[in-house]
């Protein structure tokens, strides 16, 4: 098989078809921009725009903008958001195992078993099952 390696330059490529801009960026642009418009239309419709109002307008453009351009370590926000999410879900409490050698599988099978060590297979038997898939796929 051919193996074909890009340098992370080329990997890392973004094409930016619109004036320089990736459709992220212009979709971003365009979800502040409507935002902030809605949102002075609304409140010039029952009060007068004051700083106050502008400050809640900033900010709230502002948070659209993270969400749409932010990087964080160097993750884009359906990135991050989802590792964050996952690490939010784990247990508060840690729960330690004592640690051993045998494999997660079996301990969980010896203690759903009441405590006992699951038999292992010796390779007769091994065999035997393998003769008996071949047969039942024949």
């Amino acid at each position: 098989m051919v193996e074909i390696i890009l340098r992370k330059d080329i990997q890392d490529y973004e094409a930016r078809p619109l004036f320089g801009f990736t459709y992220r960026q212009v979709a971003t642009g365009a979800a502040i921009a409507i935002t902030a418009a809605g949102m002075g239309l609304a409140i010039s419709s029952f009060t007068e725009i004051n700083t106050m109002w502008l400050m809640l307008i900033m900010t709230v453009c502002a948070a659209i903008g993270l969400v749409g351009l932010g990087r964080i370590h160097d993750l884009k926000f359906e990135q991050w958001f989802a590792i964050w999410k996952a690490d939010r879900d784990w247990p508060k409490v840690a729960l330690f195992a004592a640690p051993t050698l045998s494999p997660h599988g079996d301990r969980a099978a010896a203690k759903a078993k009441g405590g006992k060590k699951p038999k292992k297979e010796t390779r007769a038997e091994k065999a035997a099952a393998m003769e008996a898939d071949a047969e039942a796929e024949a």
